[in-house]
């Protein structure tokens, strides 16, 4: 088929050179130009895994190319992926203007009926809206179909490649069907449903995963109290095949471009709806209070900021990705320096952009060269490199031997035995290494 995709973020260049790789042609569209630039010369604008590859690839063969021309990208396509940001607003609801920007573009530039496809996360009944501003305007009808994308950032292509389900919400047949075959050779369960269910399937997802985060790190600060390791914890409960492991690593909650926001716009839906979302409006509060409690443990184990010099590892929200959008460390890191510290931080992604980020900290080209000198490493993110850091020279470099891990990497036992004290969240194990009642 031929695709038009607008929007070039995340999600938008995943999609497209995703289809470009299963042999679609895909034109990406974003008014941005010196992003155009960048990408048509086969350069990625962010850090995902593979995506530069397969990006080179689809610009080579000529099966991906990019404009800043929406009337350009609609030519000839047969239906149009629309997959711009929609940010929560002050009041926490979807900003939807970009998308309706794109819509405006639709009934100027559109010369033939052609399937709009809205990946773009959107409250419920946007679909329905849509599809009804775009008839008004141009006086035919349009195929809406909503196609949520369940992407996690660092595995996203991976993710899209081998989805665990794609969900397709139609107003008729004819669309899903049309939708459904550009996912023809996709091995994964097909669900098509209506329009409204796809756009509530989306937001249920990542408020039940944001859910999951913030209640193992509730279960956390309970194992503080009781002498127990959360680790432990999450293993046993994990293993129940009812619940499963994932999103029960204790830590320092979530964050990046989709759970903050969704999160956000759903409880805004249960109240714009007459609801009273008391379960979301807990996990929000519970995600904000893990940057605090770090600041509180780090101000605790090292008798007062003032003064101390920290080395901060990881400024990602998460591993395999350099965004720092809704990260711990933008709570963090002003937090410590505002108290008095010093920082030199580093990170494998976010590189010398962190300079930019957070004026005052020195940014180090390696993880051992920022813990030199300091009085404890502070780890944020838990990129592979941390994990497999050699303990014995960290040590060594370091004025006092202190690693206060934010994401639960290490063992206790382990980093106790090279010499350093540790302190995580929840971890009150018998090993050792129990967290400080800060």
């Amino acid at each position: 088929m031929k695709v038009c995709v607008v929007g070039t973020g995340y999600v938008g260049l995943t999609v497209a050179v995703a289809l470009a790789a299963r042999g679609h042609g895909v034109r990406c569209v974003d008014k941005d130009r010196s992003k155009v630039r960048q990408l048509s010369s086969g350069r990625p604008t962010f850090f995902e895994p593979g995506i530069a590859d397969y990006l080179s690839r689809g610009v080579q063969s000529g099966a991906l190319t990019f404009t800043s021309s929406l009337r350009r990208g609609l030519a000839g396509a047969d239906m149009v992926f629309v997959t711009v940001s929609t940010p929560a607003g002050p009041d926490g609801r979807a900003d939807l203007s970009a998308l309706y920007e794109v819509a405006d573009g639709l009934v100027e530039h559109g010369r033939k009926p052609v399937t709009v496809v809205i990946k773009s996360t959107v409250p419920v009944g946007t679909g329905d809206r849509l599809e009804g501003y775009l008839r008004e305007r141009t006086g035919r009808e349009w195929h809406v179909v909503s196609n949520p994308e369940f992407l996690r950032e660092g595995s996203a292509l991976s993710d899209y490649m081998n989805p665990d389900r794609i969900v397709i919400g139609a107003p008729s047949s004819d669309a899903a069907e049309q939708v459904r075959r550009l996912y023809s050779d996709f091995q994964a369960p097909i669900l098509i449903v209506d329009r409204r269910t796809a756009e509530l399937t989306k937001y249920a997802a990542n408020g039940l995963l944001a859910t999951k985060i913030s209640f193992i790190n509730e279960i956390a600060d309970l194992c503080e109290r009781l002498d127990v390791d959360v680790t432990e914890v999450s293993q046993g409960v994990g293993l129940d095949h009812r619940i499963g492991p994932h999103g029960l690593r204790a830590g320092l909650g979530y964050g990046g471009s989709c759970f903050p926001k969704d999160v956000a716009a759903l409880i805004a839906q249960f109240r714009d709806n007459g609801c009273h979302p008391r379960i979301l409006e807990a996990v929000q509060a519970v995600n904000r209070e893990r940057r605090t409690r770090f600041v509180q443990l780090v101000t605790a184990c090292c008798g007062g900021l003032e003064g101390r010099r920290f080395a901060v590892w990881g400024l990602a929200f998460k591993p395999g990705t350099d965004d720092v959008r809704e990260a711990p460390a933008l709570d963090i890191v002003p937090a410590l320096l505002a108290g008095g510290a010093a920082l030199s931080v580093y990170d494998p992604a976010v590189g010398n952009r962190a300079a930019a980020l957070f004026p005052g900290v020195a940014v180090a080209p390696s993880a051992m060269e920022a813990a030199a000198g300091a009085d404890a490493v502070l780890l944020l993110t838990d990129w592979d490199e941390f994990r497999t850091a050699d303990l014995a020279r960290l040590r060594a470099v370091m004025a006092r031997p202190l690693l206060i891990d934010g994401r639960n990497v290490f063992s206790p036992a382990v980093v106790q035995g090279k010499g350093l004290e540790y302190y995580g969240l929840g971890r009150g194990s018998p090993a050792g290494g129990r967290s400080v009642k800060a």
